[in-house]
Parts: structure tokens; C-alpha cells; sequence
């Protein structure tokens, strides 16, 4: 692992804990959990010869890289200053799900990919540059289960787009697809 690299993800990591206020006190959730493995794939996505490795490997392969470099980080002294033993224990256990980990990292690549800006241009109603958990469910009418629709909207919004305030701002791009 290139040294320069991995210290990028461990300072860029450091600030998203002290940003969402993840201390040794936080209770970590299974959804806290998973976008705390998410944030540290973001932030392997933004490196040049990690990313390489990860895009050369097949699935199971790069799961497995993700997962070594997801605990390198948590295992750091610095880390270590906002989580506790018992919370990278729990965090490494969700690790070893490898259908969770592949799903992250599926949801991550399709953010990286600038796929994300292509379907919340489409689901854009007001054309401001932004769309909000209910433009989604405005949008969500295969199902209709209100219920459901409202609970996927907010998955898509805050967990696939990471977005805040139950919104979310893309690049306003031309281009845009069918959904």
C-alpha cells in the first residue's frame, strides 16, 4: 500500500469523525457502521495507485484489498483517539460480510462514476440543482406502498448520495437518462 496514500485516508478519515461527532462514546449502529466503511472507500476512490490496484482486481479480490485497508486505517493511533476497541471490533465484524462490504462498494463506484449525477438530474421535478427525499418519492411510484417508498428515499438521499438535510446538490450536467 502506497504510504502517501493510505496517510490522505487516515487525516481526510479523522476529520469525517470529528465532523459527524463519532466519539468513543458513539453507539455505532449497523448503519453508522457501514457508512463509516463507506466514507473510507470514498476516500480510497480519490487516491491514483490504490484505486488502480482495486480497478485491476476481480470482485471477490477487491473486496477482501478493501476490507485490509478499511482495518489498517481503523487500526491508527489516530483513529484510535476517536474509537474504541469494542467499536473497530464491531466495525471489522460488519467487514467480514463480504455481500455488505460488496454492496458498499457498488454504491460508492456508482457515486465515483458520475452515474449519481445522471439519475438525480432526471429526478430533479424543480430543476434547482438539487433533489430532496421527496422528489424521490414523487418518483418512486412502482411500488405503491407509501411506506416503502418514503424508507427508499431516504436510503437513496442520505445513505447512495450522502446527502444532508434530506437533499442532495449535483453537477448540473447536460446529459441525463431514462429511469
Amino acid at each position: 500500500m502506497q504510504t502517501h496514500e493510505l496517510e490522505f485516508i487516515v487525516t481526510n478519515f479523522v476529520k469525517y469523525l470529528k465532523r459527524n461527532n463519532i466519539t468513543l462514546e458513539t453507539n455505532l449502529k449497523a448503519i453508522k457502521q457501514i457508512r463509516i466503511i463507506g466514507e473510507i472507500e470514498k476516500l480510497i476512490q480519490q487516491t491514483t495507485e490504490l484505486k488502480k490496484n482495486l480497478s485491476d482486481a476481480d470482485v471477490s479480490e477487491k473486496i477482501g484489498m478493501i476490507a485490509d485497508v478499511v482495518k489498517h486505517i481503523l487500526d491508527d493511533e489516530r483513529v484510535r483517539k476517536y474509537l474504541t476497541e469494542g467499536q473497530v471490533n464491531l466495525i471489522k465484524k460488519t467487514l467480514e460480510d463480504s455481500e455488505t462490504i460488496e454492496t458498499i462498494v457498488d454504491m460508492v463506484e456508482f457515486i465515483y462514476d458520475g452515474s449519481k449525477d445522471k439519475v438525480l438530474k432526471v429526478l430533479d421535478n424543480n430543476e434547482d440543482g438539487y433533489v430532496t427525499t421527496d422528489e424521490v418519492l414523487e418518483s418512486c411510484t412502482c411500488c405503491g406502498n407509501k411506506k416503502i417508498a418514503k424508507c427508499w428515499s431516504k436510503f437513496f438521499i442520505k445513505i447512495i448520495c450522502c446527502g444532508k438535510n434530506n437533499s442532495v446538490k449535483y453537477e448540473n450536467k447536460e446529459e441525463s437518462i431514462e429511469i
